[in-house]
């Protein structure tokens, strides 16, 4: 810790030397501050450095989760047999519901015959789609406001006055 330097009190009219004392005594402060800037001396406590590592700790994983949850929304979804199905902001099943039609078991045709139905199974690529879509915002949606909840949190809570009121 750097020694305090008081300025020895001028001699004179007092109403003059007090301002050149305190003149003196702000300016020298001032200039051990900048010192000890420069020393790498903290004007922080060590409770009120671990507590500022906290929060940024908090911060960035708040980030993290938000970053993902985003990602996560945007990211295409696709089932079995590589066949896409949107992603979990917009859905677009039209590359199912083609698959679907194409299919024999689908046929209104086939499904009339009570046993065609065991040897041309009905496809279902539109529901595993909408299946897929759902558990992609089940995870994605509550991770996004999770993020956002930690940031705005972070940000809104400011660091208590210490003990002491300084």
């Amino acid at each position: 810790m750097p020694r305090t330097f008081r300025p020895a009190a001028p001699k004179g009219d007092p109403r003059l030397v007090a301002r050149q004392y305190w003149k003196l005594v702000v300016f020298s402060s001032s200039l051990e501050r900048l010192n000890g800037r420069r020393q790498g001396v903290s004007r922080h406590t060590p409770k009120e450095h671990v507590q500022m590592n906290g929060r940024r700790l908090v911060l960035v994983a708040g980030a993290i989760l938000f970053i993902a949850g985003v990602v996560g929304l945007f990211v295409p979804v696709s089932i079995s047999g590589g066949i896409g199905c949107g992603t979990a902001v917009h859905s677009d099943v039209s590359a199912a519901r083609a698959q679907d039609d194409q299919n024999v078991g689908n046929s209104p045709v086939i499904q009339q015959i009570p046993i065609a139905n065991q040897v041309a199974p009905k496809s279902q690529f539109v529901s595993q789609c909408n299946s897929a879509l759902g558990d992609r915002r089940l995870w994605t949606i509550p991770l996004t406001v999770v993020g956002v909840v930690i940031v705005g949190a972070t940000f809104a809570r400011r660091p208590q006055a210490s003990a002491s009121g300084i």
